[in-house]
């Protein structure tokens, strides 16, 4: 737990306490610190931030595709009024993390969209529905990465609904 509630304290307990898991502190304006890890980091971070620093306020993981990595960025809240973000770095060639949904419950949804929209394998993420995408969105295809074909999609969308509409009218000629 932070017990002056300054910053300063908070950069260093980050800096010691994470066994080097956590590198680059830095406040950018008062109660404002973000930081950096690897993906692979972010379940036994999540762990420490919630028993021992008293961050339990998860306000939102973002994704962003940063060309040849993706970045899971962790905005963590504390009754303090300290807002931390952890940005961890995922390279292309390795898109996984450990959910931390057995540590905050409503994490599901953050991560649902980190793997539906990026493509991040989420590792031990609950059972469900896909999330923010329908059902029958192609698996492959990942609408918030740089190199996603927008054109193509909506190309290849329009024929199959074309095919749709002409079995549609085929069934309704016959009967």
């Amino acid at each position: 737990m932070l017990k002056k509630n300054t910053d300063e304290e908070l950069k260093e307990l980050l800096e010691k306490d994470f066994d080097g898991m956590i590198t680059d502190v830095t406040i950018k304006k008062l109660h404002r610190v973000y930081c950096m890890a690897l993906g692979k980091d972010i379940y036994p971070i999540t762990e420490i931030l919630m028993n021992k620093l008293g961050f339990d306020y998860l306000c939102t993981i973002t994704g962003v595709d940063c060309g040849d990595s993706i970045h899971a960025l962790y905005h963590w809240g504390s009754k303090e009024g300290v807002l931390l973000t952890i940005e961890a770095v995922l390279p292309m060639d390795n898109l996984k993390l450990k959910s931390i949904t057995p540590l905050i419950r409503g994490a599901v949804y953050y991560e649902r969209e980190l793997a539906d929209l990026l493509g991040v394998e989420v590792e031990g993420l609950p059972e469900g529905n896909r999330y923010p995408l329908d059902e029958d969105f192609p698996k492959d295809q990942y609408p918030l990465r740089k190199n996603w074909d927008a054109a193509k999609y909506i190309k290849e969308h329009e024929k199959q609904e074309a095919e749709i509409k002409k079995l549609e009218g085929d069934n309704l000629c016959q009967k």
